[in-house]
């Protein structure tokens, strides 16, 4: 079966999961079991069917190998519990069949299939999958000491227990990764399971091996797909070992936060990473109805209930067994005495910028709510022994060791009023990455993309960058292509320089330092609240004399106008996926005088689908210190609107020290919005072995009729009134007259040993509205 239909079969399932549990907000333990054993009769109702479906799609150039059916585990799995819980002997009967016939599915392989399976060597486990086993030991656990059970019905389903974790011990993988824990998850049941076992010993060392880098530590992967299935491993094993003291730990209750606070409209976390859209939702359910049982936390319990509501549809074909297996967990880790609360809607870290490094913009969780994530995870240096393992063992180029994609300072979504207007690129195509590395690749994200070498621009009709008499059209590089290559990571690191929530605007600006290209990288994300406009400023520094090509990427799908500076934009389908469009989003570069800024679009292949990557990209030489600007304003609008007129409220401030400084401007109902940004934050540095060091008249800067030394300045200007936010500064002025301003001080312990000198301390920030004919 191919990754689209095996995704496509997914997504249908999920829609009648969520058909039979979901109608209402708050889900109960009663829906859940309900589910789950009407899928367990469904599945039995056709059961010689799921098999000759499966054996009629067996694929013998799997890259995995031996695939036996998972469904029949997960059916094993749910009739299991479901007879621990009920105590009804149907349920122990087909639990019982299932786990005794599972050799049975190796016969439906040719023989040509066994001749050459390198790896194999002690015969194909039955069970080869860590994903599978798991399950299938659970589900013996629970019936082993029933009646139903004969002692050569245990003796096979042992057998096929040891032999599987037998050849897990032999190919091992290990670390605070999804691919470790699950490997431990079975193991350790197993060896709790099967103690008179001869290997028990063995299996349960090598999953304490694993589970000692998981316990309390932080997970390493920084991919939505891997992460639901790392923890919904971990918190089923942890009822085996100590459940107490695991979910005390802080590092538990951050991940539950951090997922949590992560919630996009859509209901589900945005998918970045190794990830594709709404990956993984069903495994985060029962993590999230426990972490909410335990903590007795209502945001968690309403992070669970968006998850099934989001995803409701009324028209329901057959439900998934696979669900089921999970909405028994969620039966037994539920309670339905904690009420559901929605979290406070605001921008925010998520949730700090050591581990999490992603800023969430958010007016609220509802699904006509405005969000943009911006991730600027790195790989990091935690979990260093986990990602050195995983880089010797699994081809891993194209990504980080976490499983994350060359995606600092990317724009990974933005959504408002339930329509999606810019998204990440997507998993891979191929294993184990696509062509240039799809959808790994950095520029195969909303991201600042540098390379050194100069790209070969060629001439516009007109121009006289060539020496020709008449000046005639030279074609000039691809910018994609020019970029492009395999797509290897290549590291990088990241750090926040600052974060505010104000009334008005909220504000984020992120670093990307690269070490081996020498440059460094700002973000700065301006989000105009009242009129729900994004201003982002790139600022890329150099850090030695080279050549370099620096490109701003956006993606879309659909581009449905465009102008030498504009590009209005939407996204219709995610892959096989169709979404609203009564929103569009223009991407406006609101530049004054390009000076050698190429702007275009080429088509590529990004997200299994055909889309655009719009780009600005400046080229050329530069000395240690120059510093390329890109300025974007993202506008999400009705699809009917006229984007000339959104253009015409938008301008650039005029600002005396650029490239140091840039602002724009934007006319609403008779105000103007000002976004003003000090790019060179060393600007005011002026004694270097004096305290201050910095100098107003060294670092102030005019914006318009605004003058200041601020780092950040925001500002609503309405008839004779100013509303204004200043960061980082001493003082701000307007039309000359000083609307605030800071008095001297003395600042002793002077590095020269001279006496205290007179200084002025700077604010972390200022907000005042101000009338002008006062």
């Amino acid at each position: 079966m191919t990754f689209h239909k095996r995704i496509t079969t997914a997504f249908l399932s999920l829609s009648i999961f969520i058909a039979a549990i979901a109608s209402a907000q708050h889900i109960h333990r009663k829906d859940y079991l309900k589910y789950a054993k009407e899928a367990a009769d469904e599945f039995w109702s056709r059961y010689d069917e799921h098999i000759k479906a499966w054996a009629e799609n067996i694929d013998v150039k799997n890259v995995f190998g031996y695939n036996p059916p998972g469904n029949v585990i997960n059916f094993a799995y749910v009739n299991a519990w479901l007879f621990k819980l009920t105590g009804e002997k149907k349920y122990a009967i087909r639990a019982r069949k299932s786990l005794v016939e599972y050799r049975q599915f190796k016969k439906y392989y040719p023989d040509e299939f066994w001749s050459d399976l390198p790896g194999f060597e002690a015969d194909v486990p039955p069970i080869p999958s860590f994903f599978s086993v798991p399950n299938y030991v659970h589900a013996y656990r629970l019936v082993k000491d029933c009646k139903h059970l004969s002692q050569s019905d245990k003796a096979e389903i042992e057998k096929i227990i040891a032999e599987s974790c037998d050849y897990q011990v032999r190919y091992q993988e290990w670390g605070a990764m999804n691919r470790g824990i699950l490997r431990a998850e079975m193991l350790y049941i197993a060896a709790i399971t099967l103690p008179e076992h001869p290997n028990a010993s063995t299996w349960r060392m090598v999953a304490e091996s694993i589970i000692d880098d998981c316990w309390g530590r932080w997970e390493i992967e920084d991919a939505t797909l891997y992460n639901g299935i790392y923890l919904y491993s971990l918190v089923n094993l942890v009822e085996f070992i100590n459940e107490s003291e695991f979910w005390q730990h802080a590092v538990t209750r951050y991940t539950m936060q951090f997922y949590v606070h992560q919630m996009a409209p859509h209901g589900m976390l945005p998918d970045y990473g190794d990830a594709h859209l709404y990956a993984n939702w069903i495994r985060f359910l029962p993590v999230f109805e426990k972490a909410a049982k335990i903590y007795r936390d209502p945001e968690i319990k309403y992070a669970a209930n968006r998850l099934l509501n989001s995803f409701w549809d009324a028209e329901t074909r057959h439900k998934s067994i696979w669900h089921a297996a999970v909405a028994i967990d969620c039966y037994r880790w539920a309670d339905d005495s904690i009420q559901s609360k929605e979290p406070a809607g605001k921008s925010e870290l998520v949730l700090d910028d050591v581990i999490g490094k992603k800023v969430v913009f958010r007016t609220g969780y509802q699904p006509n709510d405005t969000y943009l994530m911006v991730n600027y995870k790195d790989e990091g240096i935690a979990g260093f022994l986990s990602r050195d393992y995983l880089r010797t063992t699994i081809p891993v180029e194209e990504e980080k060791m976490t499983h994350g994609h060359s995606d600092e300072n990317d724009i990974t979504l933005l959504m408002t009023d339930g329509c999606i207007l810019l998204h990440d690129g997507g998993y891979r195509d191929y294993m184990p990455s696509g062509v240039y590395g799809a959808y790994r690749a950095d520029y195969f994200h909303n991201r600042v993309v540098v390379r050194e070498d100069k790209l070969f621009k060629g001439q516009k009709k007109g121009e006289y960058r060539y020496a020709t008499r008449d000046p005639i059209e030279i074609q000039g590089q691809n910018v994609l292509d020019f970029v492009r290559n395999s797509g290897a990571y290549k590291p990088v690191r990241t750090e926040l320089i600052d974060f505010l929530v104000t009334e008005n605007f909220d504000y984020s600006r992120t670093r990307v330092i690269d070490d081996k290209t020498n440059y460094q990288h700002d973000r700065i994300v301006n989000w105009v609240k009242p009129l729900n406009i994004f201003v982002v400023f790139d600022v890329v520094k150099f850090l030695e004399d080279n050549y370099y090509t620096t490109v701003n990427f956006w993606h879309t799908r659909k581009i449905l106008a465009r102008g030498d500076k504009y590009f209005d934009t939407q996204y219709d389908s995610l892959m096989y996926l169709s979404f609203p469009t009564h929103k569009s989003l223009l991407i406006y570069f609101p530049e004054k005088d390009p000076n050698g800024l190429m702007i275009g679009a080429d088509l590529e292949r990004r997200y299994w689908q055909d889309e655009y990557a719009i780009h600005q990209a400046y080229s050329g030489w530069y000395y240690d210190g120059n510093t390329a600007v890109f300025s974007t304003v993202l506008v999400p609008h009705d699809t009917t609107a006229d984007v000339q007129k959104i253009m015409d409220r938008i301008s650039r401030v005029q600002v005396d020290r650029y490239p140091a400084a840039i602002g724009v401007k934007i006319e609403d109902s008779g105000k103007t919005y000002y976004v003003c940004s000090k790019l060179d934050r060393r600007l005011d540095i002026h004694h270097q072995d004096a305290r201050p060091q910095y100098n107003y008249e060294q670092g102030k800067i005019c914006y318009d009729k605004f003058e200041t030394d601020a780092h950040q300045l925001f500002a609503i200007l309405h008839e004779d009134i100013i509303d204004y936010t200043a960061l980082y500064c001493v003082k701000v002025a307007y039309n000359n007259r000083v609307l605030f301003e800071r008095v001297p001080v003395p600042f002793g312990l002077q590095f020269s040993g001279a006496p205290p000198r007179t200084g002025v301390a700077k604010v972390r920030y200022w907000k005042d509205k101000v009338k002008l004919n006062r």
